[in-house]
């Protein structure tokens, strides 16, 4: 990929002088127009919010298109009045949008003067744009029905748009400050940062290119570096698509101000065959929609992974967000060399659904790298606790191995070309803003963490037993409905429950402030009022054992006492009362949680467990002694079937508690997005661990005192970190 050619840079219309700044990136001078997008978005709903009530008065033939448009967009499970102020602020970005296009067009002797007529602008642009974005939809026939002046406020700040140096970026920041975030997030859509953008561009495409941009949105990714210049690297042409049309629109509108070649389809990108897309491809950007796979409905989730099964030959996990189905159709569209670009959350590097992924990675492209925005110091959406990962992929014939990939972690914000340098030519080693580390392609796993390799250990482990050959460690129980099963003093008392029908129990592990958990602890909890004990009763007689027969026994027993007057009193009536009432207000069903118990209404036993972990932490993982017969729910891990003594455990407990350990789980755990980190069972028992009976007895001695000391320095609230200096020192000299 080349430098853009600055002596092949020209203006595409003449332009007012205005001041002149250079791009930090590539040195090319640009003029600069910002747009006030939040003194424009509060134009929009000012006038949206006015103009919403007149959706109560539309025909009933347009309430179901308006209904139709609610549930595309992710506007079903609002209110009312919630759906007309969406609807409308849509409405009025769309005539905004069009005008924008409407008066570029005149300004080219294209289109005559700008009319003041609804239905004229959206049908004089439909015809000269000749794209879905710009056909009349139902927003345009919302707009009819209100009154033309009105609109005039709109009308008059298009030329707002029309100055602008990023159409792209503002049309997207205009969308994220009308449209709230919950409702852009139920469809997983978030905005692409401009030099994120410009740099996926620039290695997927050169300026003969055509470029596919799935899932445009308002076309960020496909978007020119600036609408007064062509340069070398623009894409002779850009395919848009996209399900939404204001999303199209969206695009669209940005690629024009741009004088960017390109159409658009109206389609979701997993319906299209390659054989539908008449040009040739050259290459790929993408910010694909993020929904997870559990969230997608199940006759689609079915239809696409049966689909993409049959083209890939591999096994899909169920679980794939659908982003991932984006990645494995991307492919079909490419011929060798071609070149992709994806922006997503970094799970698939980690989690099992990925492994597919992966290798769906390693035999299609080489891999060119991974570049992980470190969570922790540099946010790339602003408005998503999203960790993002950028995916640099060069189509490749089966026969190659794909050279070597780059894992590149970024910590702070630094500019694009730098990113795209390390990405091209990166030197292995830390760097000012991040670490780049070089994996042959022919090394990489699919069954192992790849995101480990962002930040590789480098403490050698490979003589240590694993943690599971010296323990089974197990979740908690599941309750099926924590507010029912887990309770506070408080609710014991109110409810007049038997402590015969109940368990004392460790609710979650961040109730636990230190390494050891004693009965003084659970009883400062209770006074606390935390949920200290769990619903665990004996058959009750009266109570049927699946809860769908308890559920017709309630409604039964509720006419009869009203009838007769008279409750049942046997020692049981008050838990029998609690649990017709929480099935009542907690609205339970039949659940496999429920169905699979000897009977519905006590969780799963669980011996107490002599070690409590956390399944789940934004920072180190906490190992915690249990030195009660406290049991624990699904929130925490236990330690079983242990083979250690009790001076042994503890000094396992000490390196699980050292920064030692901390190093070397990193190559196990997944890092969700946001940075939270999560561990299953069975990947813990795979960490490598050391192996108190094999050290000797002096080692064992001193790990074992030092955990002790650690636990009690805790209680003291003193500072631990020398404690635990002093326990990697002795695991140091030990590895």
């Amino acid at each position: 990929m080349t430098e853009p050619d600055i002596a092949n840079v020209s203006p595409i219309t003449p332009t007012a002088p205005d001041p002149l700044w250079i791009n930090k990136d590539h040195g090319i001078p640009e003029f600069s127009r910002s747009v006030d997008t939040d003194h424009l978005a509060e134009i929009i709903t000012t006038v949206a919010d006015r103009l919403a009530p007149a959706l109560a008065e539309i025909p009933d033939s347009l309430h179901e298109r308006v209904d139709t448009w609610c549930l595309s967009h992710g506007y079903n499970d609002a209110t009312t009045s919630t759906r007309r102020r969406l609807v409308a602020r849509q409405a009025v970005l769309n005539r905004l949008l069009k005008a924008t296009v409407y008066e570029w067009h005149h300004r080219r002797g294209e289109l005559p003067e700008f009319p003041a007529d609804t239905w004229e602008i959206t049908q004089s642009v439909a015809e000269v744009g000749a794209n879905p974005g710009f056909g009349e939809c139902v927003l345009d026939y919302f707009l009819l029905h209100v009154d033309e002046s009105e609109m005039e406020v709109i009308d008059e700040n298009r030329d707002r748009l029309l100055a602008s140096t990023q159409p792209a970026e503002d049309i997207g920041r205009l969308y994220e400050a009308v449209i709230p975030k919950k409702y852009r997030q139920s469809l997983s859509q978030f905005r692409t940062p401009p030099d994120i953008g410009q740099l996926m561009r620039l290695w997927a495409g050169e300026s003969d290119n055509t470029v596919v941009d799935p899932g445009m949105g308002a076309g960020v990714l496909s978007s020119p570096l600036h609408p007064d210049w062509r340069l070398s690297t623009d894409s002779a042409r850009v395919i848009g698509i996209d399900q939404s049309q204001l999303a199209l629109l969206m695009g669209s509108t940005a690629l024009t101000l741009y004088g960017q070649p390109h159409e658009l389809l109206e389609t979701d990108f997993l319906n299209i065959p390659p054989s539908d897309l008449q040009q040739d491809l050259d290459g790929i950007v993408c910010n694909p929609p993020y929904t997870k796979g559990d969230s997608l409905p199940d006759w689609y989730k079915e239809r696409i992974n049966t689909q993409l099964e049959k083209t890939t030959g591999l096994e899909i996990s169920a679980r794939s967000p659908l982003y991932a189905y984006f990645i494995y159709h991307s492919r079909a569209f490419l011929s060798p060399s071609d070149r992709a670009a994806f922006i997503t959350p970094q799970s698939f590097l980690s989690n099992r659904y990925g492994e597919s992924l992966k290798q769906f990675l390693l035999d299609n492209y080489a891999i060119k790298a991974f570049v992980q925005f470190n969570p922790e110091s540099y946010c790339v959406f602003d408005n998503a606790d999203t960790t993002a990962l950028l995916t640099f992929l060069e189509a490749k014939p089966d026969s190659e191995t794909g050279g070597e990939t780059r894992f590149i972690r970024v910590d702070e914000k630094i500019e694009s070309k730098t990113i795209r340098d390390a990405v091209e030519n990166g030197e292995p080693g830390e760097t000012e803003w991040g670490i780049i580390n070089r994996v042959p392609q022919s090394e990489l796993c699919p069954e192992k963490n790849w995101q480990a390799l962002f930040d590789p250990v480098e403490i050698d482990t490979s003589h240590l037993p694993t943690l599971g050959t010296l323990l089974t460690i197990h979740r908690g129980p599941t309750t099926g409905e924590v507010n029912l099963f887990c309770l506070s003093q408080q609710e014991v008392d109110e409810n007049n429950l038997d402590e015969r029908h109940l368990s004392r129990i460790v609710r979650k592990p961040s109730q636990i402030d230190g390494y050891d958990y004693q009965e003084a602890d659970w009883k400062e909890a209770r006074e606390k009022g935390e949920e200290v004990w769990l619903l665990d009763p004996d058959r009750i007689p009266e109570v049927p054992n699946t809860i769908a027969e308890f559920k017709q026994e309630v409604s039964k027993a509720a006419r009869r006492e009203a009838r007769e007057g008279s409750v049942i009193r046997d020692g049981y009536s008050e838990v029998r009362e609690y649990l017709r009432e929480g099935v009542i207000e907690y609205g339970l069903s039949d659940t496999s949680t429920f169905s699979n118990r000897p009977y519905w209404y006590r969780p799963r036993r669980k011996d107490p467990t002599r070690v409590l972990v956390q399944n789940a932490s934004r920072d180190q993982f906490k190992f915690i002694l249990n030195e009660t017969d406290i049991r624990h729910t699904s929130a925490c891990y236990g330690f079983y079937d242990i083979t250690l003594s009790e001076t042994e455990l503890k000094a396992l407990l000490a390196y699980l508690n050292s920064h030692v350990f901390e190093e070397v789980v990193r190559e196990y755990k997944q890092t969700r997005d946001g940075g939270f980190d999560k561990i299953e069972p069975d990947q813990l028992e795979q960490v490598p661990a050391i192996d108190p009976p094999k050290m000797s007895g002096e080692t064992v001695n001193t790990l074992a005192g030092l955990f002790d000391e650690l636990r009690q320095t805790t209680r003291k609230n003193d500072d631990c970190n020398p404690v635990l200096d002093r326990i990697n020192v002795v695991l140091q000299q030990e590895l």
